[in-house]
This record gives C-alpha cells, structure tokens and sequence, in this order.
C-alpha cells in the first residue's frame, strides 16, 4: 500500500484550493451567453463563457492553452473591461527581420549570415536593436535568432543603435517607420 507523504498532501491541498479559487473567481465574472469563447484546459466547474471585451483578449492568449493565463484574464477581466484594454499579437524576431530586411533591400538570409559590409551591417544591428526593443526577448535568445551569435554581439548591437539615435535623426524616423509597419511604437 502507497503512503503519501506530507509534502504531497498538502500539494494535493493547494492544487484543490488553487481549482476551487478559479472556480470561484470565473464565476464571479459577469457572463455573455451570445459571443462566447470556449476557454481551453479549464478545471472543472469554471465557466466556459467568457464576458464580451475578454473574447478578443482570449483568442491571442488561448492558443497557449495554459489555464493559467486564461484564469489570470478571467481574474482580471474587470481591469481589462474598464481599460479597453486588448494586447497586440506578439511580434515575432522573424517579423523584424523581415521588415528590416524589406525597408533595407536586403535579404533576411544576408542579416543572418557572417557578413560584415556596412550595407549588412547596420540592419542587422537595426533589426537586434528593435529584437531587443520590441519583443522584450533575452540577448542570448535574439543572439540564436540572429545566426547563433553571442548575446555580447547583440547588447553590442544595441547599444551601437541606442548612440546612434541621439545624434541622427535619419535613423530615428527609419525605426519609427519600420515599427509602424510591425504595427508597434518604440518606447
């Protein structure tokens, strides 16, 4: 015969409490029978319907499939409802690339590659720098998405932009037009 231990008991004990918590906070939330999400890998007893401005939130965060994050929507739904808040799709370091890539008329094979003419150079500085700026990743995994370079070439990368900036302003209006065009503004 098994024996479960303390340690397991009262993980067991929070693991319920934790369910029971979502239950009782997704039912606390006013529910839209009409537009309805299902949300995916719920516990039981939390409520398949989600209120009406959480829906579009729901379908960028859902594919995750993690009830964590649909929980935490669901917890915060109010903050979300009042605020009119809903998140951008996530831009990816490959959209990046290729926008940079497009806007400098090169390919995106050339900023991956080892080259190092100033033509290749700057975008692909350009592009670590918004990497960096916009999608809020570690150097050391914009470093992989850039040719397996180290994560010093990209702070490297970064900072080079950021110096740049302060004097010219060529520069600055291309990093504002190619975030434009990512759909995103820079900070």
């Amino acid at each position: 015969m098994l024996s479960i231990t303390h340690r397991q008991e009262k993980a067991s004990r929070r693991h319920k409490e934790f369910q029971q918590d979502i239950a009782r906070r997704a039912s606390q939330v006013k529910q839209v029978e009409d537009r309805s999400y299902s949300i995916p890998n719920t516990p039981f007893g939390v409520p398949k319907v989600a209120p009406d401005k959480l829906v579009q939130i729901l379908r960028v965060v859902a594919p995750a499939y993690s009830y964590c994050w649909c929980y935490d929507l669901v917890r915060f739904g109010e903050i979300y409802i009042a605020t009119g808040y809903v998140p951008n799709n996530r831009t990816q370091i490959r959209d990046i690339q290729e926008a940079v890539a497009e806007f400098y008329s090169v390919r995106v094979d050339d900023i991956l590659s080892a080259r190092r003419t100033l033509a290749i150079v700057r975008p692909r500085q350009i592009a670590a720098y918004l990497s960096k700026t916009l999608t809020g990743k570690s150097l050391p995994e914009i470093g992989r998405r850039f040719g397996d370079r180290d994560h010093t070439t990209i702070l490297s990368s970064v900072r080079r932009i950021e110096a740049l900036m302060q004097s010219d302003e060529e520069l600055r209006a291309d990093l504002r037009t190619i975030a434009d065009k990512l759909g995103r503004r820079l900070p």
